[in-house]
């Protein structure tokens, strides 16, 4: 089995979506070229799904992990790296995600994020301020075979050299005279702003015909800042 890397960054949304690969997905296979925010995705056609007669009767003799053959596995990872937090494990988060979301069978229930409490650079004058971290697992797969196959392949693709940028800063807060007048000191500490592709994709092909896939969709999303009065 071949595995093929391709950026999918979309700059203009309202332009006709080029494919990653010409020959996949195309009007005479089970599948169609989608716009997830920004970033495309490989999907299945309705009723070309995984548990389908229509891919059972097209995929019933493949093995997950057939290396002969005309399979190939794409990656498709967003050109853009998104700030995942301070100090942020990215494999353990997936990995939980993964194994929360991903069932034995059928494929992962996207309906609901995995949340994680993480801290968020700002800048190095200011204290990493609090954030979530949304993980969503997106996939369609037959059995428990091809999951075990797809999750070690995305664990494969997370550890990758160069896969994870990692930038590490200080920062340190020093209040205004008039707070230091009455004992309040500076903060300072360090950040490892872990920076990962919002949005990475493992997709099966035999031929043009998408096999099974799997996808994450990650989120970091500030608290709501409370607004507060100030009697005169």
């Amino acid at each position: 089995m071949k595995a093929i890397l391709y950026f999918a960054t979309i700059s203009t949304v309202a332009h006709a979506l080029p494919s990653p690969c010409p020959i996949s997905c195309g009007p005479d296979s089970n599948c169609e070229l989608v716009n997830v925010n920004g970033t495309r995705s490989f999907r299945f056609k309705p009723g070309f799904e995984p548990g389908s007669a229509n891919h059972q009767k097209r995929f019933s003799s493949l093995d997950a992990r057939q290396d002969a053959g005309d399979i190939d596995l794409k990656i498709v990872m967003g050109e853009y790296k998104m700030q995942w937090g301070c100090d942020v494990d990215i494999l353990d988060a997936v990995a939980g995600s993964f194994d929360e979301k991903c069932g034995q069978e059928a494929g992962c229930d996207q309906s609901e994020s995995k949340e994680f409490d993480v801290n968020k650079w700002e800048d190095d004058t200011t204290k990493p301020s609090g954030a979530k971290l949304k993980i969503t697992m997106v996939g369609k797969y037959a059995n428990s075979d091809v999951r075990g196959f797809l999750r070690e392949a995305l664990m494969t693709t997370i550890n990758a050299p160069d896969s994870i940028e990692v930038d590490n800063e200080m920062w340190e807060t020093m209040p205004p005279a008039s707070a230091q007048h009455w004992g309040l000191s500076s903060e300072s500490g360090d950040c490892a702003i872990k920076r990962f592709p919002k949005q990475v994709s493992l997709n099966r092909f035999e031929g043009i015909d998408l096999i099974d896939y799997v996808e994450i969709q990650a989120e970091l999303e500030e608290p709501k800042r409370k607004l507060t009065a100030t009697p005169l």
